[in-house]
């Protein structure tokens, strides 16, 4: 498959979108078990408040929607500050348990706070 057909057959899968960051959370799974190859996980945020404040973001994988999460290897991003930032990391669909999700941890004085969106990018196995 060349490029622009592996371009056009992307699918872009929302995970958690514009959510304000105050506390840690666990967003929301993402089932890849029907993407094929390497995903792009990417991350897009923007600090709004607090003073020195750090964002921490990794993906955790489980078997099941509902089942227990653990970290995904080389699914951590860089430590994100006051920078407005858009990143992304590749992950191999076959290296997975099948649902992920983005883990965000907030550290920082003054009610640090962070605009966060999260979203996937693949192309199915099987496509229409």
């Amino acid at each position: 498959m060349n490029l622009a057909n592996s371009l056009a057959a992307a699918e872009i899968v929302s995970a958690d979108k514009a959510i304000a960051v105050t506390v840690d959370v666990l967003g929301a799974a993402i089932d890849v078990r029907d993407y094929d190859g390497v995903i792009k996980l990417c991350l897009i945020q923007n600090n709004i408040a607090g003073t020195t404040p750090t964002l921490d973001v990794n993906v955790v994988e489980s078997e099941a929607t509902g089942g227990t999460y653990t970290s995904l290897s080389g699914g951590a991003f860089a430590q994100k500050v006051t920078t407005d930032d858009a990143s992304w990391i590749d992950v191999d669909v076959a290296q997975t348990k099948g649902f992920l999700k983005f883990n965000y941890n907030i550290e920082g004085t003054s009610s640090p706070q962070y605009l966060v969106s999260t979203f996937i990018v693949g192309v199915k196995k099987y496509r229409k």
